[in-house]
């Protein structure tokens, strides 16, 4: 278990605490909100669900909220799920003898719940819970003994996060209904990095600061170019990716080379998203009654021809939005100026400008 379960130990005072307690950065309104939430939920001790996309920042909300509660000063304990599991299905018992893999399950809940015992107990990723594990932990909702309390579950407060769609997983059949509504008692979703723009610049800042302070060096300032790159770039990786380009900024002071690769990115991203129709409407009725009346149709021959049209209108409009520099059209569309200038000539396409 260990590398599995983290904890955070006693506080020793008010600075401490005050020192290790996390910032949540944004200004946007649906962060703004949830900021605004933290505080209420001090005085509650019910069961928190955050949902949210990988790197969206779940674990540092979670650790917000435990270190803006009374029970700041008994322990975190965090746990996360795919690794747990990722440990029994390397057990050959597990797969020999299932009451193996329930009493291993039984024991390690046992040892979590006393561990976390009048603190904060934060369950990441629960959406990969087996099925044991998930009726171990509902049963263990309803055990007052186990969770140290006259109260039931007042004993122990609950935070759970999930990267996954739970209702999908409760109507497949893939996660207890019954679990599902004791964890999501209260819910919050953190929306991904692509829906709150603009507080990617503030974001950007705070982790150079952050990085600079860590690696000892002087101040860094990302410059106006690069954030608004940022802003137009979709992170499909959040915050966490954010984080990580920003940190190799600052460790490399290679600033123009990491955002240049996020700019071609980018740019390939739009160029995709953006690129006409590959048939026209009198194209598509032709290619029907082309399929309609053949009766040796060959499918490679179809989807030749079809790859072939999305990839020169691809080529003419890298080409267009660079105003025919071919090394820029290359660079965007990933591949070699030798390898571009051979498409320009295979698709007859010309500069009409």
């Amino acid at each position: 278990m260990q590398g599995v379960i983290t904890e955070k130990l006693k506080h020793s005072g008010d600075s401490q605490r005050r020192k290790d307690c996390p910032l949540i950065i944004g200004n946007t309104p649906e962060m703004v909100r949830i900021k605004k939430l933290i505080p209420e939920l001090n005085r509650l001790n019910e069961t928190i669900l955050v949902q949210g996309e990988r790197g969206t920042g779940k674990d540092l909300l979670a650790r917000v909220i435990y270190t803006k509660s009374d029970r700041r000063n008994n322990p975190l304990i965090k746990v996360h799920i795919p690794e747990l599991f990722r440990e029994y299905v390397n057990e050959e018992e597990h797969d020999k003898d299932e009451e193996f893999a329930f009493r291993t399950e039984n024991g390690d809940l046992r040892e979590i719940l006393s561990l976390a015992d009048k603190g904060t107990l934060f369950l990441d990723e629960i959406g990969a819970m087996t099925p044991t594990f998930q009726a171990e932990l509902l049963y263990f909702f309803k055990d007052t003994q186990i969770l140290g309390s006259e109260q039931g579950n007042q004993g122990i407060r609950i935070i759970a996060s999930t990267s996954a769609d739970l209702e999908s997983l409760v109507a497949d059949g893939q996660f207890r209904k019954d679990l599902y509504y004791r964890l999501n008692v209260i819910k919050i979703k953190l929306p991904p990095l692509r829906m709150r723009i603009e507080d990617i610049p503030q974001l950007a800042d705070f982790f150079t600061d952050t990085y600079c302070r860590k690696l000892d060096k002087s101040h860094y300032e990302l410059s106006d170019e690069t954030k608004k790159i940022f802003c137009r770039y979709l992170w499909p990786a959040n915050v966490r990716e954010l984080e990580i380009l920003v940190k190799n900024i600052v460790s490399q002071e290679n600033e123009e080379e990491l955002v240049q690769k996020l700019y071609l990115h980018s740019e390939n991203e739009n160029l995709l998203n953006n690129v006409d129709s590959p048939f026209s409407a009198e194209e598509i009725a032709k290619v029907k009654k082309y399929l309609e009346a053949s009766n040796n149709l060959s499918l490679k021959d179809v989807s030749q021809k079809y790859l072939n049209r999305v990839e020169k209108r691809l080529v003419k409009k890298a080409l267009d939005s660079t105003n025919w520099n071919r090394r820029r059209a290359a660079a965007i569309l990933d591949i070699s100026y030798k390898s571009l200038l051979n498409k320009i000539k295979y698709y007859e396409l010309t500069d009409a400008r």
